[in-house]
């Protein structure tokens, strides 16, 4: 995950970039530079099948007597 701090610096760069190159006749500079981060941040948060429920596993264990742990789930999946 991603410091809010960088993707607040982050951000202002891009609306810089697409406000700024539209004004000067670069109207393809902020769809750059947000591309360019949206890959950057892309290749920083972890990969799984957990991970597109934002962290919540997302199989079915089988009933038991006791509720098995988050991380006993996910290592399932």
């Amino acid at each position: 995950m991603t410091h809010p701090f960088v993707s607040a610096v982050a951000f202002y760069l891009c609306w810089f970039a697409c406000v700024g190159g539209a004004a000067r006749g670069v109207p393809w500079l902020g769809p750059l530079a947000v591309a360019l981060y949206a890959a950057a941040y892309l290749r920083t948060i972890p990969s799984g099948p957990h991970e597109a429920v934002k962290g919540r596993c997302s199989c079915r264990p089988a009933p038991s007597a006791t509720l098995p742990t988050r991380s006993s789930c996910c290592r399932a999946c």
